[in-house]
Parts: structure tokens; C-alpha cells; sequence
């Protein structure tokens, strides 16, 4: 499990790359569901059950998003139908950040939209903690095999009574812009599953 790479697409992306360009893995503390229920969450998208790639993965219902400007970070939250898995799992969000829809790269999921920077969180559990690959990266150095050049100061929650997943991105990694737009999927420590929304991407308001 711990030479397999974040994402199929990204693993043929690393598997061409320097050993210097390749992400790292790395220990990550989660936090608890329940540290962020007091933010006023804004919902995103909503996703219908059972269009994910495979059954046995988590399927995403709900995408939504909150500002916590005491940290300035920017969360993100997928809902999804069932239960989150014990052991694993993966997050990420892709973003376009430069109001260029037409730059960048294409996303690899069942949403072709292309985009800038992505966030993300694929993690398996060790025996006393949580390890794997967690950060932002540049669609640039993503190409080249890095997926958190930008930053690995990323914050990851779990929330299971809300079948929760979370990722806490610091508001600098995301560009100088006011509005950008966005796109979450779920899936597993090794692949994506299922892209929320299904298409394009939705504008997130960094400022009011």
C-alpha cells in the first residue's frame, strides 16, 4: 500500500517523474468532525447516489464550503451516502483559480473541466496514526509528478456521524483572486470515484 500513489491518473503522471518531483508521503494528524460544526457552511453542489466508478467506494452527495478567517483557511466538506471507510480514504478539489477555464489541466475524473491547482488528502491508517499524501499543488508541477509543491500545510477532518469529509486550505494557496471556482471528488487511498459536481465547476466567494 505505501509505494501505491494517490490517484490512477496521478500514479501514471509519478510514475515518469524524478524521485526528487514524486510526492512525499507523510504523517497526518486528523481532526475531529465536531471542531468545525459551529462554521456557517455554504452548500455547493448535490450529487445523486450511485454514479460513482465503483460501488464499493465512497460516493459523493454534497460538496460544500466555509471561511475560517481566524486560521485563514478555506475549508472544504464532501457529504457523502454511506458510512466513511475505517481505514482510508481520499479527498481532493480542484480548483480554477485565474478565471481561465481554458488553461490548465484536464481534470482526470468523469468531469473533464480543466483546472489550476488542486487540494487534496488521499490517507491510509498506520498503526497509531494516519499516513499518505496531503497538500496543494500547481496543475504545473502536478504534470511533473508533485502534487503539493505549493503547500503541505493542509488541515484534514473526518466527520463520521455526518459521513464527512474535510480539507482545510490555507487561504494563500489558492491565488490573489476574490472568486474562484471549484470541483470535489472521494474515492479511496489509490482512486478517485465520483466528481461532485458531475459537470463544470462551481464559484466559491472568498470574500463576502
Amino acid at each position: 500500500m505505501r509505494a501505491v500513489l494517490p490517484c490512477l491518473a496521478a500514479a501514471s503522471l509519478l510514475s515518469a517523474a524524478p524521485v526528487g518531483a514524486q510526492t512525499p508521503m507523510r504523517k497526518v494528524e486528523l481532526m475531529s468532525g465536531d471542531s468545525l460544526a459551529s462554521f456557517p457552511w455554504t452548500s455547493l453542489a448535490a450529487d445523486p447516489r450511485g454514479d460513482g466508478l465503483k460501488a464499493r467506494l465512497p460516493d459523493a452527495k454534497e460538496f460544500f464550503y466555509t471561511i475560517d478567517a481566524k486560521a485563514d483557511l478555506v475549508w472544504f466538506k464532501v457529504v457523502i451516502w454511506d458510512a466513511v471507510p475505517e481505514d482510508w480514504f481520499g479527498i481532493s478539489v480542484a480548483f480554477d483559480s485565474d478565471d481561465k477555464p481554458d488553461n490548465g489541466m484536464t481534470w482526470w475524473g468523469t468531469n473533464k473541466t480543466k483546472f489550476d491547482r488542486i487540494a487534496c488528502a488521499f490517507l491510509f491508517k498506520a498503526d497509531d496514526h494516519w499516513q499518505g499524501y496531503a497538500g496543494v499543488g500547481d496543475s504545473e508541477s502536478i504534470g511533473r509528478g508533485n502534487m503539493t509543491n505549493l503547500t503541505t500545510d493542509v488541515r484534514v477532518a473526518v466527520d463520521r456521524g455526518q459521513r464527512a469529509l474535510a480539507i482545510g486550505v490555507p487561504r494563500a494557496a489558492l491565488g490573489a483572486a476574490t472568486t474562484i471556482r471549484a470541483l470535489a471528488t472521494v474515492g479511496s487511498m489509490v482512486a478517485n470515484n465520483d466528481d461532485v459536481p458531475n459537470e463544470g465547476m462551481v464559484t466559491v466567494k472568498l470574500k463576502p
